[in-house]
């Protein structure tokens, strides 16, 4: 090979070089401006209807959704809803669902308090813990909702009372300003025997079926 034809293909190599210089460097200024872009066009607020969460089989395992307030559901493998997190008219509500989606239990705001209630797969409610103006109040019903039995408080302390099977109050033990009183009730709401703490210590007082007082120890002037 002569000089000139060295030349020549020096001048081919370094133009070709020259060629790939330039690509790469197109190519690394291009990158760096998308990931500026990237960057700066990252969204500080993400808006839409519903954003939902798929598995591998491209079934939804969650959904964040707005509906009368935002709506949370969390969904089983079978894409039924167990819980739910929403807004109600009164506030806030979490609820839980067994797998045929009925409700057993819900944690929420009524217009005075907060509430949490526990039902049965039939969707019956069975307990109900809630505040009252002097504190909280369990509720235990039976498999017809009525309320049977309840543990609260009042103005002076705790108290415990059971209803018999028509609603009616059958036994009360409550707190008094001098202790502790126990209350048997009849059929016509009469309390028929107490247990009570006085001032000077302890009473059983045994009443007729109208109410009237038969028999108290110790005996107080009272009784005739």
């Amino acid at each position: 090979m002569n000089s000139e034809k060295r030349i020549e293909s020096l001048e081919g190599q370094v133009r070709t070089l020259k060629r790939i210089v330039y690509g790469v460097a197109c190519l690394l200024v291009a990158g760096i401006a998308l990931a500026a872009t990237n960057m700066q066009g990252v969204p500080n607020i993400i808006e839409a209807k519903m954003f939902r969460v798929i598995n591998d089989d491209g079934k939804p395992m969650a959904e964040l959704f707005a509906e009368h307030g935002g709506n949370l559901a969390i969904f089983n493998k079978d894409e039924k809803v167990v819980v739910g997190i929403g807004a109600i008219q009164n506030g806030g509500v979490l609820q839980i669902n067994n797998n045929a989606q009925k409700k057993v239990a819900a944690l929420g705001a009524d217009s005075e308090c907060g509430m949490l209630t526990i039902a049965n797969n039939d969707e019956k409610t069975l307990a109900i813990i809630y505040a009252t103006p002097d504190g909280g109040l369990l509720q235990l019903k039976n498999k017809a909702e009525e309320t049977r039995a309840a543990i609260g408080v009042n103005s002076d302390g705790g108290l415990l009372a059971i209803a018999d099977k028509d609603g009616k109050l059958a036994a009360e033990l409550i707190a008094t300003p001098n202790g502790g009183e126990l209350a048997i009730l009849n059929k016509k709401s009469k309390v028929v025997a107490e247990l009570t703490s006085e001032p000077d210590g302890g009473a059983l007082i045994i009443n007729s079926n109208d109410g009237k007082t038969n028999f108290k120890a110790p005996p107080s002037k009272e009784i005739d």
